[in-house]
């Protein structure tokens, strides 16, 4: 159970969130939620992330969104700049069949 308050600190933060939606390729589903894994897991480790979820859709398998949570504006260009996501963005073509939406 959560205690009386203790959401409130979190509430007088303001944090940046991004959802990032993406379409596999018919077939790469699978290869996509690996890079997608092994981004992920790199990322949380960075200290301007407070989560980055994974979600693929149940209906269709091939759509999938990645919630970023991060403190401010800066940790959002650094995570940008690692080279875990300059890999990932990298391969987003050859996995994707439409361009990321933000």
């Amino acid at each position: 159970a959560i205690q009386r308050g203790a959401i409130l600190p979190a509430l007088r933060r303001s944090f940046i969130v991004v959802h990032v939606n993406c379409l596999a390729k018919e077939g790469a589903e699978e290869a996509f939620k690996k890079e997608c894994i092994a981004n992920c897991n790199k990322s949380i480790q960075e200290r301007g992330i407070v989560r980055f979820d994974i979600i693929q859709e149940r209906e269709n398998r091939r759509h999938f969104q990645l919630n970023e949570v991060y403190y401010n504006e800066e940790a959002m260009k650094s995570h940008r700049a690692t080279p875990h996501f300059i890999r990932f963005n990298s391969m987003c073509d050859k996995y994707l069949s439409e361009p990321r939406t933000r």
